[in-house]
């Protein structure tokens, strides 16, 4: 499974509610709260402590994430991509509804924080491109 964390510059509950209408709400356990499977493949989640989100990031990867923000996010939202799929156009399709207002996303492949715009233009971060095909 592939992971991208998204930072929209919209507030959690706007994010819910675009995810209310992209996905079917699951509850998970009492510690995990609410996911939204999305096209199938697309397990997304509100993470409304910002730490829990890079728990385990290296200490570079942490300030990267700052430094291209401005600032370390209080929440973000964490989408698990099946590996049975290349899963791009649902991702993009889904972070076109997120990132719409600006904000950021990265994936666990390239370490650069991507705008809305990179990812639907296939500009390079770092020389490599938006979520690695599965």
């Amino acid at each position: 499974m592939r992971s991208v964390y998204a930072f929209p510059r919209q507030t959690s509950e706007e994010a819910e509610a675009v995810l209310d209408g992209a996905g079917e709400r699951q509850d998970l356990a009492p510690d995990l709260g609410v996911e939204w499977v999305v096209d199938g493949c697309l397990y997304a989640r509100i993470e409304r402590d910002g730490a829990r989100l890079w728990d385990d990031w290296a200490e570079k990867e942490v300030d990267r994430l700052a430094v291209q923000l401005g600032r370390l996010p209080a929440w973000g939202l964490v989408i698990d991509v099946s590996g049975r799929v290349d899963g791009r156009p649902e991702v993009v399709r889904l972070l076109r509804s997120l990132l719409e207002p600006g904000g950021v996303a990265l994936d666990d492949y390239s370490e650069h924080a991507w705008t809305l715009t990179e990812i639907e233009s296939g500009a390079p971060g770092e020389s490599r491109p938006f979520l690695r095909p599965a």
